[in-house]
Formats: C-alpha cells, sequence, structure tokens
C-alpha cells in the first residue's frame, strides 16, 4: 500500500490570491523523492528541473508511483492549491496511457504544509546516445547531475496531437552527463517506464526527443 501526502496549498503562500476555488492533483513519486519530502515537507527541484508533473487522479498517481527503478518507498501526493494558480499550470494531455498530465512550476507550491495518510494499496533496455540540446535553445541550464533521468518522448508516431499519447521514458547513466562535455554525446541506456508501451518504438537508429513539458531538451539515438 503507498501512502498518500496531502499538502495544502494557500493562496497567501503561494503568491497568490485565494477565491476560494480549489483543484485537486496528484503526483506519484519514487523513493529517493519521498524522503526528500519526508525531510524537508516540500517539493524541490531536482537535476535542474523547476517543474513537476501532476495528474487529476490518485489511481493514474499510483501507476507513476509503482513504476519499475522507483524502488521501496513509494508515495502519493495529493496537492489541494488555489483555481488561479492552475492558470500557470501547461496541460499536456494524456501521458504513458494512464491519465491526463499537467507541467506545473515548483514556486506554486511554495509555502505548502503537509500531513500523511494511508490511502493506496506497476522491458528492455536498450544502448543509446543522448544528445544535448544547447543551453541558450532549452530548458535546461546544463545536462542532469542525477544517474536516472525520466521525461516523456516525441516519436515521428506520435504526430500532431502529441503530448497527448505521449510515453515517458527512463535513461540511465554510468556518470552523470553534466560531468562531460556537454557539446559531446553522452552514453546511455533507455526504456519505457510501463510494460504498456509500445516497445517496438525502440529499434536501432531510431531517434526520438525528449522534453521537459514542451520544450525539447535532448534527441535519443538507439544503439540497439
Amino acid at each position: 500500500m503507498l501512502a498518500v501526502a496531502l499538502l495544502t496549498i494557500t493562496g497567501e503562500a503561494a503568491g497568490l490570491t485565494a477565491l476560494g476555488i480549489r483543484q485537486t492533483f496528484y503526483r506519484g513519486i519514487g523513493g529517493a523523492e519521498a524522503a526528500d519530502f519526508a525531510a524537508t515537507g516540500a517539493l524541490r527541484a531536482g537535476g535542474g528541473n523547476e517543474r513537476k508533473y501532476l495528474t487529476n487522479s490518485i489511481e493514474a498517481a499510483a501507476k507513476w508511483a509503482g513504476q519499475k527503478g522507483n524502488g521501496p518507498g513509494s508515495q502519493i501526493l495529493r496537492i489541494r492549491l488555489p483555481q488561479d494558480a492552475v492558470r500557470t499550470f501547461d496541460r499536456l494531455g494524456r501521458i504513458d496511457g494512464i491519465g491526463e498530465t499537467w507541467w506545473a512550476p515548483l514556486q506554486s507550491f511554495n509555502g505548502a504544509s503537509r500531513r500523511c495518510t494511508n490511502h493506496w494499496s506497476a522491458t528492455m533496455m536498450h544502448a543509446a546516445l543522448v544528445h544535448w540540446i544547447p543551453a541558450e535553445f532549452s530548458s535546461r541550464k546544463q545536462a542532469p547531475s542525477s544517474l536516472r533521468y525520466l521525461r516523456v518522448s516525441r516519436f515521428a508516431e506520435d504526430g500532431e496531437e502529441w503530448p497527448d499519447g505521449a510515453w515517458s521514458v527512463e535513461l540511465t547513466f554510468s556518470q552523470p552527463p553534466s560531468e562531460h562535455d556537454p557539446e559531446e554525446p553522452s552514453r546511455a541506456h533507455v526504456q519505457f517506464l510501463f510494460d504498456e508501451a509500445p516497445e517496438e518504438r525502440l529499434q536501432p537508429s531510431v531517434r526520438f526527443g525528449l522534453y521537459e513539458g514542451r520544450t525539447q531538451v535532448a534527441e535519443v539515438e538507439v544503439l540497439d
């Protein structure tokens, strides 16, 4: 059973005008982010990323929290915040065939208070080269400083409806990409996060985009 941490975010704390109307979102998080949240009581930037993915159902968040690679200690966060905060969110559509997704700025969560309760009881790896988009054309100031990087993919098959219907991928590195020459590609292994994803897309020589929200940060070249 996954623990559900409840965040109540007031308009004043978020620097917003509270109108009395609130929306509820959920976020599935792995053990490392859950431990950081337990220690700090806040959602924080990871790997230079100043936004977080949210969904509008606890079922979808539970699937993302339980995706492979997250390890033990996964949790679901329930976030309630004023309606006017949602205007700063970028709605992406349905991701991983699971649920509706929003790309939300961290500043919306500033000053959150929390309490916890219990509520809720999800391949093949491929060698790849990750070609990072230069900082001046990307939302990232540098390549990730972590060994594991999860983002939304964009394949040629996705068409004009993307990111609605997109799939998340996991990249793992032997060394953090930030420690390498940014003009050189990073060697990695790539896989889809969920078994239901179209595995046949990850074929040798295939290239696909890697995105933070709607901004491309890299192109991934599958090697095997």
